[in-house]
């Protein structure tokens, strides 16, 4: 499934062999979860265009949600 936290996924599949004890992964699951992510995307994209478009709006949707939690502005981020 395409959600929101589209560019926190691959971040967080580089990060969870290393990151905090309580919630590390396996290269194996890590692999896994990878497999996954690209099999989401082969199937809801089919070229590349359409792929850039989307990945630039969850970027944009990932720091507006990131700027809404820091910064004088926040309550205006949170809005937008």
């Amino acid at each position: 499934m395409l959600t929101g936290t589209m560019m926190e996924e691959p971040a967080n599949i580089i990060t969870c062999v290393t990151g905090d004890a309580r919630h590390r992964r396996t290269i194996y699951e890590v692999g896994q979860d990878f497999e996954r992510f690209g099999k989401t995307l082969i199937a809801n994209f089919k070229g590349t265009e359409t792929l850039w478009e989307f990945l630039r709006e969850r970027l944009r949707q990932c720091h507006i949600h990131k700027l809404s939690k820091v910064g004088k502005d926040k309550d205006a981020w949170a809005k937008g």
